[in-house]
């Protein structure tokens, strides 16, 4: 009860812990210049929110337009679907392998993609329409950079606070633990997270070449989804 209450208030905090663990080296390594934390994780995270800025201006025009080529051509490819999947039906039912109605077939797709479409449009609506939804996204916009903010100016003190909660027998082979699955955690994100950028170029020049409708959007969710293990 008590963390379903607190759910909604939640993401930003963990938003914030989260990135203010991934940046915290590079505010560290401000400290070398000799400038002070609180400046350091200013200009950290001006320049994140600078960078998501420019990315969503050159990214949503694109999927903008992406999107709406797509829609364009889903009819097309439900017809082909349909088509395929007749023509398979139709070699079964030659083969005798069953007794398929494909009129019946036909009309429990038709309803099948009417009520996914129905059900996508009603979540949608319920989304947009909902205040709470809406003031949750609002209030995880702008609270999330300021968490981060405090957690990367006195991460040094929150880490010390954590140390000292550590009992004394084993303090020592818990600090060798915890830093081994920060060296692990931290090589693997850095890994994956070149290796979609890469995937996710030579997808797209790839799919182009071939000339691929939307082979830039289909590239970009393959090489970003590329970290899921299979």
């Amino acid at each position: 009860l008590l963390i379903s209450s607190i759910s909604t208030i939640l993401p930003p905090f963990i938003a914030g812990f989260i990135g203010a663990y991934i940046f915290s080296g590079v505010v560290k390594k401000f400290e070398i210049y000799k400038i002070p934390r609180s400046v350091s994780a200013l200009l950290v995270i001006m320049a994140l929110l600078v960078f998501l800025v420019v990315l969503g201006m050159v990214a949503i025009p694109f999927l903008q337009r992406e999107l709406i080529i797509l829609s364009k051509t889903l009819p097309t490819l439900a017809t082909r679907t349909y088509e395929f999947l007749e023509q398979a039906l139709q070699s079964l039912n030659s083969k005798k392998i069953g007794n398929l109605d494909l009129k019946n077939f036909n009309l429990e797709l038709n309803q099948s993609i009417s009520f996914l479409a129905q059900w996508v449009i009603h979540f949608a609506v319920n989304i947009i329409g909902n205040g709470t939804a809406l003031a949750n996204v609002v209030t995880f916009i702008f609270l999330s950079p300021l968490v981060m903010f405090y957690f990367l100016k006195d991460w040094p003190d929150f880490i010390q606070s954590l140390d000292r909660l550590l009992p004394e027998t084993g303090a020592e082979s818990i600090r060798k633990v915890v830093t081994k699955i920060h060296s692990t955690l931290a090589s693997y994100v850095q890994g994956q997270a070149i290796l979609c950028g890469i995937l996710m170029i030579l997808y797209s020049l790839g799919l182009s070449l071939v000339n691929l409708r939307q082979a830039v959007l289909i590239g970009m969710l393959t090489g970003f989804l590329s970290f899921i293990p299979y």
